[in-house]
């Protein structure tokens, strides 16, 4: 009978000589941040503690089976989602292996802001920024003869 192999030694990849996969399910995506934007979100994360086989990270949105994005770049730490205003989603974020192994999907909740919120937006195309979250609307009719 032969030994059961250990899947979480590093083993040598077929034809590449000295570069190693890792064998195991690499760790899951850490501190999770969704910061809401008018119409986007920005969503951020963290590598996992053991980085280990963390080749790529994939993105989910609505579910964990509908695929968004797969980032490639595994010193990557943010995605901008483009959303509409006033906008809800769920986002799942995983870690995947260069063998396919694919971590936890952690879930986050992804949101938006009104378009434009707090802006002021005047006839003549010019804005300037207010503290109120409303649209305030200016007419300018020229002077009275």
């Amino acid at each position: 009978m032969q030994p059961l192999e250990n899947f979480t030694k590093p083993q040598p990849s077929p034809g590449k000589s000295g570069v190693f996969n890792y064998r195991g399910i690499p760790g899951n995506p850490r501190n999770l941040q969704a910061v809401a934007d008018s119409l986007q979100c920005t969503l951020s994360w963290n590598a996992p503690a053991d980085s280990r086989g963390a080749d790529q990270f994939r993105i989910y949105l609505d579910s964990e089976s509908n695929l968004y994005q797969t980032v490639s770049d595994r010193n990557a730490t943010q995605v901008i989602i483009p959303m509409g205003s006033l906008t809800t989603r769920m986002a799942y974020v995983s870690c995947v292996s260069s063998l396919g192994r694919e971590s936890a999907k952690i879930p986050i909740q992804l949101s938006s802001v009104p378009v434009s919120s707090g802006t002021t937006l005047d006839i003549d195309g010019g804005t300037s920024a207010t503290p109120a979250a409303s649209y305030v609307f200016r007419f300018d009719l020229g002077a009275s003869a």
